[in-house]
């Protein structure tokens, strides 16, 4: 009888001291994690676009301090306190964010680097202030993590993180949850994205692999609302356009045969040119996009491009023309602005009607336009802004102005 009460009471003890370290065995943690080991396995093959970026890198440099720091680690401390700062400061290595915009329009977000009971805690410290608490549960037999609020976390890997959008859309969520456990395609092996994200490179990669899809989809519907701003009396005809391009060659504003070709080829023996039917000629060479890609890195002076691969080699070279003769006006805009106004009021006033002049010089003296170059052959056209480390700064702080006076009401 005692031996039997010994046991009951070592059992009992057993009890009592899992329960005071906290025993996560049995049914505490339901599912188990996914086989994903990196981001981009965590996300669906199918998705229309997706975002890479490269933490580690981004964290580092010009892009490191002024952005990534300010408006990622800093917003993360100030919502969950240290514990969410740190998955941002040094625990996330990459991310991914795919995008299904024909269909569903859903979202699916992957991380590399944290674990889900490094999450728990970043969700347990912004949850104490709103009296929450965050449990796990099982999506699929995946391991996840929630707030009563349907932000759920999937361990899409032991060191890999996912999450679907909407929230509480527990179909995106178990779709979210078969990618983890690998039953689906991935986008590490859509071979489209995965050569187009190596070829653009960079800290933030943005990339579509089937532009004409999404092109189809939706140009449509932008080409009409662009052209429907558009007055539709506002033309030209065939000479007053060569006045026109003769004139700005006199400027010093370039040969400008890419704008010529285009107008040439485009509009032969028209009696008049109308800007409207150039944004429909403007769309209707966009949709000849294969796929695309803009990238951008930061470690030392920030660099951003832009890559578009079209199906015909006609097309990428109209738009080659076309974008070079633009970026060599803009290089020399603002030494000409002083000749256009003393020279050409009248031209200087027909261009104050659509445009601010003083607005305009400023956002010229952003370094951003000093360093543009179009390049590319074949089908692939490339356009690339770099500014040197020095200048970064002014650039980002210009930037930031600019947007602001943008979206500002008023």
């Amino acid at each position: 009888m005692k031996r039997d009460r010994r046991r009951w009471a070592a059992a009992a003890a057993a009890v009592l001291a899992l329960a005071a370290v906290g025993c996560r065995c049995g049914s505490s943690t339901p599912g188990t994690p996914g086989k994903a080991g990196s981001a981009l396995e965590a996300i669906p093959g199918d998705v229309d676009a997706v975002i890479v970026i490269n933490a580690e890198g981004l964290r580092q440099g010009s892009l490191g301090e002024l952005v990534y720091h300010p408006f990622i680690v800093r917003q993360l401390a100030e919502w969950g306190g240290s514990a969410c700062a740190t998955l941002a400061q040094s625990t996330t290595r990459s991310a991914a964010i795919g995008v299904r915009l024909t269909g569903g329009q859903e979202v699916f977000f992957a991380a590399e680097g944290p674990t889900l009971e490094e999450v728990k805690r970043c969700v347990d410290e912004h949850a104490k202030r709103q009296g929450l608490s965050s449990s796990y549960e099982a999506v699929e037999g995946v391991r996840g993590l929630t707030d009563s609020r349907g932000m759920h976390v999937l361990a899409a890997g032991e060191q890999v993180i996912a999450r679907s959008f909407p929230f509480a859309n527990l179909t995106v969520l178990a779709e979210a949850a078969r990618v983890a456990q690998g039953s689906v395609p991935n986008l590490a092996g859509n071979a489209a994205f995965r050569d187009l994200v190596a070829d653009l490179g960079g800290d933030v990669t943005v990339a579509l692999s089937d532009a004409a899809q999404l092109l189809g989809t939706y140009g449509a519907g932008l080409e009409e609302a662009v052209a429907g701003k558009v007055p539709p009396d506002l033309c030209a005809t065939p000479f007053e356009i060569q006045v026109f391009l003769t004139t700005a060659r006199a400027l010093g504003f370039g040969e400008l045969h890419g704008i010529e070709a285009v107008v040439k080829a485009k509009f032969a023996g028209r009696d008049s040119i109308c800007v409207r039917d150039v944004v429909q000629e403007t769309f209707r060479t966009l949709v000849q996009v294969r796929s695309a890609g803009v990238t951008l890195t930061g470690r030392t002076d920030v660099e951003l491009g832009l890559v578009l691969v079209f199906a015909d080699d006609a097309a990428a070279a109209e738009v080659r023309g076309v974008l070079g003769d633009i970026v060599h006006a803009l290089s020399v805009l603002p030494a000409k602005l002083d000749t256009l106004e003393r020279d050409w009021p009248m031209l200087v006033a027909s261009i104050q009607k659509q445009v601010d002049i003083p607005t305009l010089r400023n956002v010229l003296r952003n370094p951003v336009f000093e360093q543009l170059t179009v390049s590319g052959e074949g089908p692939k056209v490339e356009l690339r802004l770099r500014v040197e480390e020095s200048d970064v700064r002014a650039a980002v702080e210009s930037t930031q102005r600019l947007i602001t006076r943008l979206v500002a009401p008023g």
